[in-house]
């Protein structure tokens, strides 16, 4: 018999916590809202990797202590004082006019596909653009690659 009360009584709490737990979500995102933070009339979308996320990705801060700026590592947001590789992408035009390639300044790579860091746009909600951001189906993936 004491199972079914222990059951309520952890059911009852899971309820409460996650009521808390919203209404704190809630009161983040009316805050934000107020200071001008919150906008859901864009989005960030990375064309590499088909991500997207509502804060503009920022890899470069200023420590308020020193004025000094410090780094966000793409991939593990660990910081650092000194600018990171992966954050030395440039794009540059092709002397022959043949298009734009990549070039890392830090490691001299150069490439043709855009760097992930370099992928991400802004894109209205709603928008026609938004539209074809959805990714195609596998198939139509071959076909193309087939042609």
């Amino acid at each position: 018999m004491k199972l079914p009360s222990l059951t309520v009584g952890l059911a009852l709490l899971l309820l409460c916590g996650r009521s808390a737990a919203s209404d704190q979500a809630r009161s983040e995102e009316i805050e934000a809202a107020e200071e001008g933070v919150l906008d859901r009339t864009h989005y960030w979308w990375n064309d590499v990797t088909g991500e997207s996320q509502w804060e503009k990705p920022e890899y470069e801060y200023t420590d308020p202590e020193t004025g000094k700026p410090y780094y966000l590592h793409p991939e593990t947001k660990e910081t650092s004082w000194e600018k990171y590789d992966e954050l030395m992408w440039q794009e540059v035009q092709a002397e022959d006019g043949s298009g734009v390639f990549y070039h890392n300044a830090a490691t001299k790579a150069s490439q043709w596909e855009k760097p992930i860091i370099l992928a991400w746009r802004q894109v209205a909600v709603g928008s026609e653009e938004e539209a074809v951001l959805a990714p195609a189906p596998a198939d139509d993936e071959e076909e193309k690659d087939e042609l």
